[in-house]
């Protein structure tokens, strides 16, 4: 359970936690303790997987964003130049 409240509250939320947690009730067979490791199965992905996992992630983007790049760099240099020449040509009329 998470209980989000101002830190002033704190003494209010631990004597409340009892009567919170005995409202919350789980269908039979979906409990913790209900657990038995020879019927139900187990991530076996792990930590090291989730891991592994976003760093793949990050580098298909990186990889699409260079073919990307790749195919229409003939087009983005022009914009990139362009844009750049806009933020100077502001910043040249905004000193006092």
């Amino acid at each position: 359970m998470i209980f989000v409240a101002p830190f002033g509250a704190l003494d209010q939320i631990k004597t409340a936690v009892p009567a919170v947690l005995e409202m919350s009730t789980f269908n039979a067979g979906n409990k913790y303790s209900d657990f038995d490791p020879s019927l139900d199965k187990v991530a076996a992905i792990g930590i090291g997987g989730l891991i592994v996992g976003k760093v793949i992630a990050k580098n298909l983007l990186l990889l699409g964003l260079l073919v990307i790049f790749e195919k229409f760099w003939i087009v983005l240099i022009p914009l990139l130049v362009w844009g750049w020449k806009k933020l100077s040509d502001k910043s040249k009329h905004n000193v006092s």
